[in-house]
């Protein structure tokens, strides 16, 4: 409901500013404008995005962790739709997307409100999600145990060659279906 919402109001706001403008300041200098926010905005938008992807690399390089720049890179992009959508509520929405500190906001808006949202003593009561997460846990470690466990009585060197010779054969299409 709220999407519709934004649909329709967005289109109705646009066109009413489009005629405050357009009758203020005239058709063609109007059109103007609109282009020249989207030039201005595709600008903006590469070195913004370029500096978005250089601290991203940074911080995979450094070993730490890229969620924060990654939605950044993620609301540059969102900017990017804003500002090649002709309209003046849309550019300013879109310009204002590409300032750091107006991210910055409504990212740690956005994180505090998930926060409030989480209710982490839910899942404690949830006893067949915990029972699930625990079962695929202990699968996991014995899966990975049993890889670097050798199996009593059989050679792994016979095996490889083994599947080597029949990777023509049926084997060869089971290898196809898993991604081998």
């Amino acid at each position: 409901m709220f999407m519709l919402i934004i649909f329709i109001a967005i289109p109705i706001i646009e066109i009413a500013l489009f005629i405050q403008v357009g009758g203020a300041i005239g058709l063609y200098p109007t059109l103007a404008i609109v282009l020249l926010t989207a030039i201005l905005g595709t600008t903006l938008l590469k070195s913004q995005g370029l500096s978005a992807l250089g601290t991203l690399q940074n911080s995979l390089h450094l070993g730490q962790n890229p969620m924060k720049q990654i939605i950044h890179g993620a609301m540059i992009l969102i900017s990017g739709v804003f500002l090649l959508t002709p309209g003046f509520f849309t550019d300013a929405f879109g310009i204002l997307l590409l300032v750091p500190r107006f991210r910055s906001f409504l990212i740690n808006l956005g994180a505090e409100k998930l926060a409030n949202n989480l209710n982490f003593g839910a899942i404690g009561k949830a006893g067949e999600l915990r029972n699930r997460l625990l079962f695929t846990l202990g699968a996991l470690i014995v899966f990975r145990l049993g890889t670097f466990l050798p199996i009593p009585g059989i050679n792994p060197l016979a095996l490889q060659q083994f599947f080597e010779q029949q990777s023509s054969g049926i084997l060869g299409i089971f290898d196809t279906f898993s991604g081998g």
